[in-house]
């Protein structure tokens, strides 16, 4: 088994035992951030039929998720979002989002004593964005995929493969802007 994908087992491992893919967890109060770093060039397309039909129940519950999320109708929100590729540190990304444009951003990068900063657009960093990694990472079709949804928002709560993760690790609606 190749050093990456142990390593990404490895980083599911952690985020399933420290609880972060728990649909059900309270937002932290005040916190904000979100996601991105999927290459464009992901295919949108399974590769064999059986790929496929193991796709097609994720893909599935993605939609279901989306149509959730839009019931909602929230326009304005912050989030939290650590995010990861292949020699990347763990980047943490806060946005605050107003009609799906982020209006305020922060990051920073773990472990803060010897981290690099990685240059990352923050409008990336959206639930809308974080929704089309999930589309594209369901879409890869090798290697181990995990993508969770909140059950009460339906946003993605985690997305993991073998060459990145995204975990939100908070998310607060805010109220509209005066």
């Amino acid at each position: 088994m190749s050093l990456i994908r142990l390593l990404v087992l490895f980083l599911i491992g952690v985020l399933i035992l420290a609880g972060c893919g728990r649909p059900n967890r309270a937002p932290i109060a005040g916190d904000t951030a979100a996601d991105a770093g999927v290459p464009p060039d992901l295919a949108l397309s399974s590769s064999s039929e059986a790929e496929s039909a193991d796709n097609t129940l994720l893909l599935r519950e993605l939609e279901a998720a989306v149509e959730k999320w839009e019931s909602h109708a929230i326009t304005r929100y912050s989030l939290r979002v650590r995010h990861s590729q292949p020699t990347w540190n763990v980047q943490i990304i806060d946005v605050t989002v107003e009609d799906n444009v982020v209006v305020e951003s922060k990051q920073d990068c773990f472990p803060q004593r010897n981290c690099i900063l990685k240059k990352i657009e923050p409008q990336d960093f959206t639930v809308e964005a974080l929704f089309e990694v999930a589309r594209r990472v369901a879409n890869l079709g090798d290697g181990p995929v995990e993508i969770t949804f909140t059950e009460t928002y339906g946003y993605p709560n985690a997305i993991a493969y073998e060459d990145g993760f995204w975990n939100l690790e908070a998310f607060k609606p805010l109220e509209p802007a005066p």
